[in-house]
């Protein structure tokens, strides 16, 4: 929360009457719709432009680069994925992330 710095916090409490109310305000928001065929079942897109989910864009977080993927030798670029040690990740978060959830409430 300090980092994101959103306006507001929701504790979700897991409760019938808190699901009813988060599923009505994203559906009123256009976020999820409702698929009818079946009971309670939603639809939620992604916007492509918002995921990277590709292999070179995916970071392992590990103490020991050895339990996550192959070591290469220095200065080669394994084939199976990125790694980085917790240090690394967190200066990596605490830059890229000051104030993301502004004017946004953080779930």
């Amino acid at each position: 929360v300090r980092l994101c710095q959103p306006d507001s916090l929701h504790i979700c409490d897991g409760t019938e009457k808190e699901n009813t109310k988060i599923l009505n305000f994203l559906e009123s928001e256009g976020v999820i719709k409702p698929l009818t065929k079946y009971e309670n079942c939603w639809l939620a897109k992604t916007d492509p432009k918002d995921v990277a989910r590709v292999e070179s864009r995916t970071v392992i977080v590990t103490e020991d680069q050895r339990d996550t993927i192959p070591v290469t030798a220095p200065r080669v670029k394994g084939q199976l994925g990125n790694w980085m040690n917790p240090k690394t990740f967190q200066e990596a978060v605490d830059d890229r992330f000051p104030g993301c959830m502004k004017g946004r409430t953080m779930y």
